[in-house]
């Protein structure tokens, strides 16, 4: 087994000396109920590094050597560009043990319905994590419909932080563990992605149960919910103030509310 990273090597890298520049970064997620993002490269020669505004859940899963057992720490040669879903990542693999990293997750972080996206360079493979909490299944809807948003964000973090980047790229950390993951049998790549039409029906429908509001309903309920007026909003999600108007009038009528005030209590129930 791969000797674990001590709390005082980790303390070091810019994930965590730029802890706040890269929470101040991901705040157009938080907006959009995302709380957890985690910006990856690894590396042929098994070293990697780590940029998110959750440093409490990446000190756990370095020190806890977590990442031993991750379906996502195998070397680039190994995947292709592409998305998954968490829940259908681990339904997918061989590699039971992943499940103990999402349950960490969620248990003891409250981080949960996450989605991983894939993309591969000349010599190392990107990987971006996306997360809620636990109470927002919704936010799956997010991903599904509107993956250009996601990655829309990916880009302007990397411009944002290219320094820290170039910072983090200067001090990778070398997990040697890719030798025993890559390993593992085929099988476990082949389900790094997010078309499966089964387990994506399944993910909307239990979503649509628990939520009647569409991807982009949710998106202006969240802003709602904060104050924003109904051409603030659209100067945050770069619709009109007429559109963005039609999707709350939608939204009464969907959650039965006769005014905005009734709107917004409805609202507060859920995205508070």
């Amino acid at each position: 087994m791969a000797q674990f990273i001590n709390k005082q090597q980790l303390k070091f890298l810019p994930c965590f000396t730029h802890h706040e520049d890269i929470v101040t970064l991901c705040q157009p997620l938080f907006k959009l109920g995302i709380s957890s993002y985690v910006y990856v490269r690894t590396y042929a020669d098994g070293s990697e590094f780590r940029l998110g505004n959750r440093s409490d859940w990446l000190e756990h899963y370095y020190s806890q050597g977590l990442y031993t057992e991750s379906i996502f720490e195998k070397t680039p040669q190994y995947y292709q560009p592409d998305a998954a879903l968490w829940s259908t990542a681990v339904s997918h693999s061989t590699l039971i043990s992943h499940s103990k990293i999402l349950d960490s997750a969620k248990n003891d972080f409250n981080i949960d319905h996450g989605m991983t996206i894939l993309n591969k360079e000349h010599d190392y493979c990107e990987k971006v994590f996306f997360a809620s909490v636990s109470t927002n299944p919704g936010v799956i809807n997010l991903y599904l419909n509107d993956m250009d948003l996601l990655l829309n964000f990916n880009r302007y973090f990397k411009e944002r932080a290219s320094p820290l980047i170039n910072e983090a790229n200067q001090h990778r950390l070398y997990l040697q563990c890719s030798e025993h993951l890559n390993a593992l049998q085929q099988q476990d790549l082949n389900m790094v992605n997010c078309k499966n039409g089964d387990d994506i029906k399944y993910e909307l429908e239990i979503a649509s149960a628990q939520n009647p509001l569409s991807p982009r309903e949710q998106q202006i309920a969240t802003f709602l919910t904060q104050g924003y007026t109904a051409a603030q909003i659209g100067e945050e999600l770069f619709l009109s103030r007429r559109t963005v108007e039609t999707h709350t009038a939608n939204m009464k009528e969907k959650l039965k509310a006769r005014n905005k005030a009734q709107l917004l209590r409805a609202l507060l129930s859920v995205y508070k």
